[in-house]
């Protein structure tokens, strides 16, 4: 059985603000029984590793701030607003559940308004932002390009596992 029009719609569409307002009900109804179901714990406890050994990878490479550093400086390239405007409620619902504090940062011009001096602030990224790589951040990583790869279909493909458990579980 697929999920109502009228959720998908609220999950995908409409403002940025207003997925991130529905990503906050979901979170205020649905967290306790989620993290209370051992299926969906015991997912994204998976989940909270995999992004946390792909974080401590990225960092070691200085990705974050290199991002951070090319949004401020190049407006409208990767982390650009555009970007972060396809951020689904899911996702949000997701860094939510895992603590992250979620804000949209009005001042940031053409640059996203979730990447602060460290890089993203998401723990779960959109698939684009995990998935490309700029030139820049190819030539500086090397050969290290095939582990990361590694590591982000990894968490790409835990996040589809938990975004397929929260949709099952909204029906």
């Amino acid at each position: 059985m697929l999920p109502s029009p009228s959720l998908l719609h609220q999950l995908y569409n409409g403002t940025l603000q207003s997925r991130l307002n529905f990503g906050k009900a979901l979170h205020a109804q649905l967290s306790h029984r989620l993290m209370q179901d051992p299926t969906f714990a015991g997912t994204f406890a998976t989940l909270l590793q995999a992004a946390d050994t792909l974080g401590e990878y990225m960092a070691a490479m200085g990705m974050g701030r290199q991002c951070a550093a090319c949004a401020t400086n190049n407006p409208g390239g990767c982390c650009s607003r555009e970007i972060a405007e396809e951020t689904d409620a899911l996702q949000m619902l997701m860094n939510l559940l895992a603590g992250v504090k979620i804000d949209i940062s009005e001042g940031q011009g053409k640059a996203c308004c979730f990447i602060g001096t460290e890089g993203c602030s998401f723990m779960f990224k959109p698939m684009f932002c995990l998935n490309y790589n700029c030139t820049r951040i190819i030539a500086q990583i090397g050969p290290a390009r095939s582990e990361l790869e590694l590591l982000t279909g990894r968490l790409l493909g835990i996040q589809y596992e938990v975004e397929q458990l929260l949709l099952a579980g909204m029906k």
